[in-house]
């Protein structure tokens, strides 16, 4: 259902990260404003929110822990039909 979804975008966006691939709606949105950057979408609102300058690792390690976090409540809260 909507959770295997949810767990199946975010492995998508832990394993971009860590093969170092940018996320396509990231690449498309920076095509259609003229830009080439390395930032994704996340990294990009972040250092604008938070002024932070934040290396990819780690980025990559909060994508790897979150999703662990979400693994470990699939399995501890698994979902009832």
């Amino acid at each position: 259902g909507c959770r295997g979804a949810h767990l199946a975008g975010f492995a998508f966006v832990i394993a971009e990260s860590f093969l170092g691939v940018g996320c396509p709606l990231t690449i498309w949105e920076d095509a259609l404003r003229g830009n080439s950057t390395r930032e994704g979408f996340i990294e990009r609102w972040i250092h604008a929110w938070l002024y932070w300058s934040w290396p990819p690792w780690a980025f990559t390690s909060i994508y790897a822990a979150f999703g662990a976090l979400v693994a470990w409540t699939w399995w501890r809260y698994p979902p009832r039909r």
